[in-house]
């Protein structure tokens, strides 16, 4: 026999929140919330009033209908604090090639979670429809979240690209040491050095604050910062709008736009952990050579010592040393300056078929006046 009453509700396979439409509201401040609570407050003691009065006799019953409203008027305050709330709670993160850590300076609570990305592949973490960031192998970050518009980033080591999708976010901050990079929507990388931050706009601009000052930056544009104050130096370069370039190409496009600054671009390569040592090794020896063919020997020997300071192969180390020693020379320095780095090769490489060669130079130069 069919039910002459039957029950509504979601078509099966479906939840209440798939039928119903729930339209987010504006964000529950306390004043707000203090006003509702009294508003509902205010009505039931006035309803308790008004049934104490009207009351035919002193004997006291339970108005079963008065709780019934309690209940309600309760449960309805209780879900108008929800529906104000629960917008507002950040979603759940998608995770690849990253993995939750201890970090005794960035403990693990329930709007803070330490990552760290495999050592051979970059990760990535995304908040649907709102940020994304890319990291290079090895990054290591603490992210944390207040609500669903706020989100602080603290890079401890490594490389990021970040994009903010506009219009999503009131906030949106990568601290690396004393540094702070602060967007709204924008496409923007951070990468992290021993002692010194890289920032560069791809998309849209941003605002980097540091030792007490404010830099703003737009598309184009690239910054480097010392983390030391006494040491501080800005400056300022070019740098390519394109988004997800590699590191190569970054550095081919830096060749052609701003030359100045692939020098420094370089020894600042040699430590970080976007590529393995194998790739490093060989993206570096090409910059030497680059750099050898524009004559800027003094920026190639620079670079040749920060690479020597990587646990090269022994082939490796014996082409950097030697090619150092070139560069030395080329670079018009006096002779005398340039032994110690010839005599660091004989010491290394007694035998080696050109060791008798450099002795020769050596003892011709100490033998000079």
């Amino acid at each position: 026999m069919k039910d002459k009453h039957p029950t509504t509700g979601p078509p099966l396979g479906q939840s209440l929140q798939e039928t119903i439409p729930f339209f987010e509201p504006e964000p529950l401040t306390p004043e707000k919330e203090d006003l509702i609570l009294q508003s509902v407050e205010h009505d039931l003691f006035a309803q308790l009033r008004r049934e104490s009065k009207s009351a035919p006799q002193p004997v006291r019953r339970w108005n079963w209908a008065l709780l019934t409203g309690l209940s309600g008027a309760m449960a309805a305050a209780a879900f108008l604090m929800v529906v104000w709330i629960w917008p507002d709670a950040p979603p759940p993160l998608q995770l690849s090639s990253m993995v939750a850590v201890h970090d005794a300076s960035s403990p693990t609570s329930s709007d803070t979670v330490s990552l760290k990305a495999r050592p051979n592949q970059p990760g990535e973490i995304t908040s649907p429809k709102r940020w994304k960031i890319k990291t290079s192998p090895g990054a290591f970050l603490a992210l944390q979240r207040r609500g669903s518009s706020q989100t602080h980033v603290k890079l401890h080591q490594g490389f990021v690209q970040v994009s903010v999708t506009p219009n999503t976010m009131k906030q949106f901050a990568v601290q690396t040491g004393p540094i702070r990079t602060l967007v709204r929507g924008t496409v923007f990388t951070v990468e992290r050095g021993k002692t010194w931050v890289r920032v560069e706009v791809r998309h849209g601009k941003v605002e980097v604050q540091g030792h007490g000052k404010t830099y703003k930056l737009k598309a184009g544009q690239g910054l480097r910062l010392s983390l030391r104050k006494k040491q501080e130096k800005l400056h300022r370069y070019s740098a390519p709008k394109q988004e997800n370039m590699t590191l190569a190409q970054q550095l081919e496009w830096l060749k052609t736009n701003a030359p100045d600054e692939l020098p420094q671009k370089a020894r600042d390569l040699v430590h970080s952990n976007q590529l393995s040592l194998q790739q490093r090794w060989q993206l570096l020896m090409s910059l030497v050579d680059h750099l050898q063919g524009r004559r800027k020997y003094k920026q190639q020997y620079l670079l040749l010592q920060k690479i020597l300071e990587l646990p090269l192969k022994k082939f490796q180390r014996r082409s950097a040393m030697l090619e150092a020693a070139k560069a030395c020379h080329r670079w018009d320095r006096k002779a005398l300056e340039c032994v110690p780095v010839y005599k660091a090769f004989l010491k290394a490489y007694p035998k080696d078929d050109i060791a008798k060669y450099i002795e020769t130079y050596l003892k011709k130069t100490l033998s000079k006046p």
